[in-house]
C-alpha cells in the first residue's frame, strides 16, 4: 500500500510543480477554469469519502490483488460514488490530477493530468481488469 501511495503522491506533486512552472499558459476564462477545478475537486473528495466509508483504503490500493483468497467472496461496492460508476476510482479519483492545470491555468499541467489519467486507465485495462476477473469472476 505504501508503494502505491508514493506513486500516487509523486504523480500529483509532479503535476502541481509543472502547473506552477507553466502557469498562465492556458487562455481560458479563469472563472470557468476555477469552476471546473471545483467540480473535479468535489468528485474527487466524494470518491475518497466513499472509499473510506464503503470500500477501505487497503482494498483501494489493491490488497485484493495481493491477497486474492481473502477477497474472493467479496462483492463490488455499489454505494456512495460507486453507485454511479462501478469503476469510480478511475473515473472520478484520478480527476484530481487535472485540478492543478485548471487552478494555475497551465496547458502543460493539463496535458500531464490527461496523460496520468490515460496511463492509469491503461493499467486498469491491461493489468487490473484481467486480475479482477480471476479474483471476482466474470
Amino acid at each position: 500500500m505504501f508503494g502505491f501511495a508514493i506513486l500516487f503522491a509523486s504523480r500529483l506533486i509532479t503535476v502541481i510543480l509543472l502547473a506552477i512552472a507553466n502557469s498562465g499558459t492556458l487562455q481560458v476564462n479563469a472563472i470557468i477554469a476555477y469552476i471546473l477545478a471545483g467540480l473535479l475537486a468535489i468528485s474527487s473528495v466524494y470518491l475518497f469519502y466513499s472509499v473510506k466509508k464503503y470500500f477501505g483504503f487497503d482494498r483501494a490500493f489493491g490488497i485484493d490483488h495481493f491477497q486474492p483468497d481473502i477477497y474472493k467472496n467479496e462483492t463490488f461496492v455499489r454505494q456512495g460514488t460507486f453507485k454511479y460508476s462501478s469503476n469510480a476510482m478511475y473515473v472520478f479519483g484520478f480527476c484530481i490530477g487535472w485540478i492543478p492545470g485548471f487552478l494555475f491555468l497551465s496547458k502543460a499541467a493539463l496535458i500531464a493530468g490527461h496523460f496520468n489519467h490515460l496511463s492509469i486507465w491503461a493499467h486498469y485495462l491491461f493489468t487490473e481488469l484481467p486480475d479482477m476477473k480471476v479474483i471476482y469472476g466474470e
